[in-house]
């Protein structure tokens, strides 16, 4: 606030300097820069959520930088148009001539009638149904795009932190950044139904890509977490907006790879494949993805040209594809040694007689494992160091554990067929999810142990493919926390 008021301060004394023959030499240059200052100040006051001030600032001058004096009045507009709307929902029995607004915009936003319930925080109280009110107001290109553009990176934000492993999420808890699943997701499909501007677009290329990658790829998900007709009718419509695009081709076929459908989703993929793509990064993602749905349909010879069209394409993992494209020529020479070799009667040695037998060679060094087992003890942490380890099955084992006490507890479709002995949802906590639209029973018990075993995975230390399972873990405990349990407990 002193800042703040510094800078009202110095605006106020700005001044025009005058040249040694008493003209003024940048009257125009110096009256523009104290236009601007103003102007600049009462965003500065629109910031600091003190319209009165901004109104007044605004009201002095008249420069084409004080055009801001009408998204002020927008700004006002929109919160009464808001208020009014949610006071009919929630006073649906009242007289509507109570309860009313007037909003009248000039075409410069030079002046504006209204007529208002009292102002209450617009971020608070309004939700993503209130938004067709606020939407019928904002028809000007510049303020879609923005609204859209703020939806769409907000909600990016809250979806990324809200799958971010639980080590470095606790970490970015401590400054205040805590990730939003479903809020984030709001934003996302609200950013989607923007057709005039790029922003809903990248919206639901962002939305598909998650619903059909990693999705797809996780374990403990809510029932419904997949919303198939909606992500269907959201590729139908891109697909009749941008036509010559490839992106949209590409999600298709990863949403048929999502239901198993192999098949389909490499004839899509191939039913493109022999266009000009204008974008090389996209037919490399094509190819790529067509390797692997070949690969998990063991066609090891398409497989093998997919990813060496991959190495023609891109300028890395050259390796990798290098390796994939190997791995396919032995399957492939599995397949046909197998189906070739004739039985043959097994060659017989002398050497063989010389070897130790497997009983005869524990029993002989029996004793020497009982002696580590049982007499010395060893520190956990002296294992790290040594080059062989592998840090990740430990936490993995119990990540896997969580997985089975989650389909055990009911899973995606509930615990219908759950033990009669086991403790169910109680009316408390089945009244809280049928106002989430889940009406489904669940083994608490094996909630609670699931909810244990992922925050054992969570507090492990640094292990390989920690960023892979946290991933799993994150979304893991958020669904577990919408049921009810949170930290091994219920709440």
């Amino acid at each position: 606030m002193n800042r703040l008021k510094g800078l009202v301060g110095s605006s106020q004394a700005s001044s025009v300097s005058t040249s040694h023959n008493g003209s003024m030499t940048s009257l125009a240059a110096a009256d523009e820069t104290a236009q601007m200052k103003d102007a600049m100040l009462a965003a500065l006051h629109i910031m600091n959520d003190d319209m009165e001030s901004a109104q007044k600032s605004l009201e002095q001058g008249s420069s084409s930088y004080h055009i801001v004096r009408s998204l002020k009045l927008r700004y006002d507009s929109c919160i009464a148009l808001t208020n009014y709307h949610i006071a009919r929902e929630r006073h649906r029995d009242i007289s509507s001539s109570h309860h009313w607004i007037r909003a009248r915009f000039h075409e410069g936003g030079s002046s504006v009638e209204l007529e208002q319930t009292p102002r209450v925080n617009m971020w608070a109280e309004t939700s993503v149904r209130d938004e067709a009110a606020v939407k019928a107001l904002i028809t000007h290109p510049i303020d879609v795009f923005i609204q859209s553009g703020t939806s769409l990176h907000y909600g990016i934000i809250l979806l990324m932190l809200s799958l971010i492993p639980p080590a470095f999420a606790r970490l970015l808890s401590v400054i205040g950044f805590r990730g939003d699943r479903k809020r984030g997701l709001d934003l996302l499909w609200r950013a989607s139904t923007v057709r005039d501007n790029i922003n809903g677009c990248i919206a639901a290329l962002f939305l598909t890509g998650f619903y059909n990658g990693l999705i797809t790829f996780l374990d403990i998900l809510p029932p419904g977490a997949y919303p198939k007709e909606r992500c269907d009718t959201l590729m139908f419509e891109m697909r009749e907006i941008y036509p010559n695009s490839r992106f949209w081709y590409l999600q298709e076929a990863r949403s048929y790879s999502a239901e198993k459908d192999l098949e389909r989703a490499v004839a899509m993929l191939e039913k493109v494949e022999n266009e000009d793509c204008k974008l090389r990064q996209v037919e490399a993602l094509q190819w790529f993805d067509k390797g692997l749905d070949l690969m998990f349909m063991h066609d090891y010879a398409r497989c093998s040209v997919a990813f060496h069209r991959c190495i023609e394409l891109n300028g890395w993992s050259h390796g990798f594809y290098y390796y994939l494209s190997a791995c396919c020529h032995i399957e492939l020479y599995r397949l046909h040694s197998s189906a070739s070799s004739s039985p043959l009667a097994p060659a017989f040695s002398p050497s063989l007689e010389k070897i130790i037998p497997d009983a005869s060679l524990a029993a002989k060094h029996a004793n020497k494992a009982t002696e580590i087992l049982t007499d010395k003890e060893r520190n956990a942490t002296s294992f790290r160091g040594l080059a062989h380890a592998e840090s990740w099955p430990a936490p993995a084992a119990r990540y896997e554990l969580a997985v089975a006490a989650w389909v055990e507890a009911g899973g995606s479709t509930g615990a219908d067929a759950a033990s009669e002995g086991s403790s169910k949802v109680g009316a408390a906590d089945e009244k809280r999810k049928k106002g989430a639209g889940d009406q489904r029973t669940y083994d608490m018990d094996k909630l609670v142990e699931c909810s244990k075993l992922l925050e054992e995975a969570a507090a492990w230390d640094s292990f390989d493919l920690d960023s892979r399972f946290g991933i799993k873990i994150s979304t893991g405990r958020e669904t577990l926390k919408a049921l009810g349990v949170a930290n091994g407990r219920r709440q």
